[in-house]
């Protein structure tokens, strides 16, 4: 009977990992894209909703001599699984500089967050002013290249999460280097992409069946002792 308790310990400590419900820009609860000009469900702005992006439209490209598209699909970086969000869903039509940032939230309840590992690519238009998870600047995701919204930049978090609720923000500066009178277009933007996972934190009863296999080793090894016998052999 011990034995058989000190195996289903095993095997019940020895649960998978599980996903981290965290979402990607531009995307809804299932992971789909949402349609050019949508709420991001999941980002907010500190002014407010953040929308699925879209670039020049036809009569933009034709008054204003810009590609049709342009930005996204011709200067920006692409991802098959995330899509860009900005403050306005026109993003031609953002003028000056400014710094947004951008927060998502994902929670931890049923899982340890000591085991937690988060890893992401993510671009912006045009740096990176910082990645914060739950207020703390991570290491190295500041930025001063103003083309970084033409690549993908990885990152990975380790640490610092908490039980329930954690944030994630994005700080994105946007710059004024090349707007000019007749070029008075300034986008500005965001594309992450995300994923997660983590240990289920243990239940009660895993603890208790812990405290079983432990008492039930002791029982042995006084029984093999009683015996004459060590615990790793028998007394030559």
């Amino acid at each position: 009977m011990l034995g058989t308790i000190f195996g289903l310990s095993c095997e019940r400590l020895s649960a998978s990992t599980v996903p981290i419900a965290i979402y990607n820009t531009g995307v809804d609860d299932s992971g789909t894209f949402l349609s050019t000009g949508d709420v991001d469900p999941h980002y907010t702005l500190t002014m407010g909703d953040a929308y699925v992006a879209y670039g020049a439209t036809l009569a933009e490209a034709t008054g204003q001599s810009l590609p049709l598209g342009w930005p996204i699909g011709d200067r920006y970086a692409t991802s098959g699984s995330a899509q860009w969000i900005a403050p306005n869903a026109d993003i031609v039509s953002l003028r000056g500089t400014d710094s947004y940032t951008y927060t998502t939230t994902f929670d931890l309840t049923g899982i340890d967050p000591n085991t937690v590992s988060l890893s992401g690519m993510y671009s912006v238009d045009n740096y990176s002013g910082g990645i914060y998870l739950n207020g703390v600047l991570l290491p190295g995701t500041s930025s001063t290249d103003i083309f970084q919204y033409t690549y993908l930049t990885s990152f990975d978090i380790t640490s610092g999460f908490v039980n329930g609720i954690n944030t994630l923000a994005f700080e994105v500066d946007n710059s004024p280097a090349y707007v000019t009178a007749d070029s008075p277009q300034n986008p500005t933007g965001l594309l992450v992409q995300l994923d997660g996972t983590g240990d289920p934190t243990p239940e009660p009863a895993d603890a208790w069946l812990v405290f079983a296999a432990v008492v039930a080793i002791a029982i042995q090894g006084r029984r093999a002792r009683s015996k004459g016998c060590r615990w790793f052999g028998i007394k030559s």
